[in-house]
């Protein structure tokens, strides 16, 4: 670098100034490393960092920045000696670390406030160094702050808002940093065990977990706060891809929470209005996404209702209440109402999708019943009602003209005739 300054117009005096930034951050580094504790050193080489590039600022001299951004990355470095070294100092370090992200958003762009003149050509991927150095010290700092439950959402809400100020200042590197985190917060989740404490109006940490995840992943694909000619400028992703993984795993994330938090039977009836809310949702706004996440959920309602409540040994599962009996029938019906969405068709024009939703609600909503009939009733008394169920099905079928309904009923009627 020296050589190469001797060469310029203002050759030594850039050189002896070019010196002195490398030479000095040299000794500075050798006196820090004699410093006594990990946090000392962190703190000390943090505010160093920082002090470097200050001094390339003011001086306007692009080899103090330089050097003070290489210098930053040796503080993740340092931090990690911290946090490993003595776990006690985890928040005071996670302190540290948040100053220093909010020092490196700054010097990523709006130092420019203080420096006359366009961009230099080698500032503008400096720029987003410093972006990338402040996304990676918010998210530790995040880590050493809270507890893994609050953390999934803290992430997610941080995504949200770097999203937002991403297309308020024009930086698509700090879009797609919130974009990454959006996902990893989702899968974050899934490896946390949140336990029973710390209940807020008595919901679990892993149902608030759910529950604040999914709503903040429908805010943004349905408020989605940014714009195509904003989001065009990524070329790795599109955002339609990645809002469609946002979908996909806020119904994981939700659905997981689901299964852990309630009781096996009650799944059935919030697997149904679940899938019942979606298959509207699509059919609305005619999108492919929604109807077939609907599918879905209404495969698990149809395999938790018999895994957990029709092969399940009646001594361990508790006598239907009248509510319950409800709830379970409510869920049959909202699935079969699935299936008359499919046929309307003054929600839209219909697609494959549709077609091929309307025979599965029409079979797991006849399922449903037949599964409830199954277990709450004896032999006898089970041939008829299934003779009933396929006869009235049957009858419906031939008058709507729907195939969806004669097949599954003729089905259960020549299964009762076997019987």
């Amino acid at each position: 670098v020296v050589g190469r300054l001797l060469t310029l117009e203002r050759g030594r005096e850039l050189a002896a100034v070019s010196a002195s930034a490398i030479f000095g951050l040299m000794a500075f580094s050798t006196g820090v490393l004699s410093l006594p504790s990990p946090m000392m050193r962190l703190a000390a080489w943090s505010l160093g960092a920082s002090l470097w590039v200050w001094i390339g600022l003011i001086a306007n001299h692009k080899t103090w920045r330089v050097a003070g951004l290489l210098a930053a990355l040796l503080t993740f470095a340092f931090y990690a000696g911290a946090v490993s070294g003595a776990p006690e100092n985890r928040v005071s370090a996670s302190a540290g670390m948040l100053l220093f992200s909010a020092m490196a958003y700054l010097f990523s762009r709006f130092y420019r406030l203080w420096l006359p003149g366009e961009l230099e050509d080698w500032e503008k991927p400096a720029m987003e160094y410093w972006l990338y150095v402040g996304s990676a010290a918010l998210v530790l700092s995040l880590w050493g702050f809270l507890d893994p439950s609050a953390l999934p959402t803290a992430l997610l809400a941080a995504a949200i808002v770097g999203e937002l100020a991403a297309v308020r200042f024009g930086r698509i590197h700090l879009w797609a940093q919130a974009c990454v985190v959006q996902l990893a917060a989702g899968l974050y989740s899934f490896a946390v065990d949140p336990g029973a404490a710390g209940a807020v109006l008595s919901i679990s940490p892993r149902l608030l977990t759910g529950v604040s995840l999914a709503a903040g992943y429908y805010f943004l694909i349905y408020a989605d706060p940014t714009p195509e000619s904003f989001s065009e400028r990524w070329t790795a992703w599109k955002k339609r891809d990645q809002r469609v993984a946002l979908s996909w795993l806020a119904l994981a994330v939700l659905g997981f929470a689901i299964h852990y938090e309630f009781e096996a039977r009650l799944r059935v009836p919030i697997w149904a209005v679940g899938a019942s809310l979606l298959y509207l949702l699509g059919r609305l706004r005619a999108e492919e996404t929604p109807k077939l996440q609907s599918i879905a959920l209404g495969a698990a309602a149809a395999w938790s209702a018999v895994f957990s409540y029709y092969f399940a040994p009646s001594v361990l599962s508790a006598p239907f209440s009248s509510g319950g009996a409800a709830l379970y029938w409510l869920s049959a019906l909202l699935l079969l109402g699935n299936f008359v969405i499919s046929k309307e068709s003054t929600l839209g024009p219909r697609s494959s999708t549709d077609a091929q939703a309307g025979a599965f609600f029409s079979l797991v909503g006849m399922g449903l019943i037949a599964v409830y009939f199954g277990k709450e009733l004896d032999r006898v008394q089970l041939t008829l009602a299934w003779s009933a169920q396929g006869m009235v099905f049957l009858f419906l079928g031939f008058a709507l003209g729907s195939a969806e309904l004669r097949y599954p009923a003729l089905g259960l009627l020549g299964f009762c005739a076997v019987k």
